[in-house]
């Protein structure tokens, strides 16, 4: 009888192990094809950009801005084209920043200015059955920066007197991103709030605080070249041509 019961024990076991396995096995192949359905459809995205980078390289006006193109990286491409920055071209990086199994992708800027090579985050994207621009800024004066654990940053610079920045996080479950927290400064007068909630006064000592947390975390894209190899590697699923070139 006890033999019995250590057979059937043990088969049990080994049945829920087995299923466990399947489980595991179907989820990750699950997020492998969202995560290659996000790339894939962020393909149209890259392909517009470097098409509106053609325009004002060629040294004309973009009369129509493509779908989903960040409208305030086309005005900072144009400045620092116009700037005769050097080596001024699109950029771009395709990664799972708050690891819900649909990678973020970032479109950005490359230049050299005063012989330093210099690489902006100017738009954020998200896929949910289409694409969802999250953030965007110039780079310059209102710039987006990201953290560890999904954490993503807008910032803004009015002059020396006038500047602050909010940051968020990406929910797994939600394409909206949830304000956790904003400090401002406005001609020697600081505010700060939580989770959303009303701003209120605080010290410079606080707002300093609260910039230099997040700084500890602060992460960089890997960024790749935004050209034809990235559009053709992106709507195969890829995201980048070196994984590409790799996985053939």
């Amino acid at each position: 009888m006890k033999n019995a019961i250590k057979q059937i024990t043990v088969m049990t076991l080994v049945l829920i192990i087995l299923v466990s396995g399947i489980n595991i096995d179907s989820y990750a192949s699950d997020k492998k094809a969202q995560s290659r359905k996000a790339i894939k459809a962020y393909s149209k995205v890259l392909s517009n950009s470097i098409k509106t980078a053609k325009v004002i390289d060629s040294g004309n006006d973009v009369t129509k801005l493509p779908k989903n193109v960040s409208n305030l990286w086309m005005d900072q491409y144009r400045h620092l084209t116009l700037m005769h920055m050097g080596d001024v071209s699109p950029i771009y990086s395709i990664q799972d920043i708050n690891k819900d199994g649909i990678p973020e992708l970032f479109v950005g800027i490359k230049f050299t200015s005063a012989g330093r090579t210099k690489c902006t985050i100017n738009a954020v994207y998200t896929y949910k059955k289409k694409v969802i621009m999250l953030f965007e800024g110039t780079g310059d004066r209102a710039s987006v920066d990201f953290y560890k654990n999904g954490i993503l940053s807008t910032s803004h610079y009015g002059g020396a007197g006038m500047y602050g920045y909010t940051f968020y996080k990406l929910p797994k479950k939600s394409v909206k991103p949830k304000n956790i927290e904003q400090v401002e400064a406005e001609w020697g007068k600081f505010t700060k709030s939580v989770n959303g909630g009303s701003m209120k006064s605080c010290t410079s000592e606080d707002f300093n605080a609260v910039v230099a947390k997040y700084d500890k975390k602060k992460i960089s894209p890997k960024w790749y070249k935004l050209n034809k190899n990235a559009v053709n590697a992106s709507k195969k699923g890829y995201a980048s041509y070196k994984a590409y070139k790799k996985a053939k």
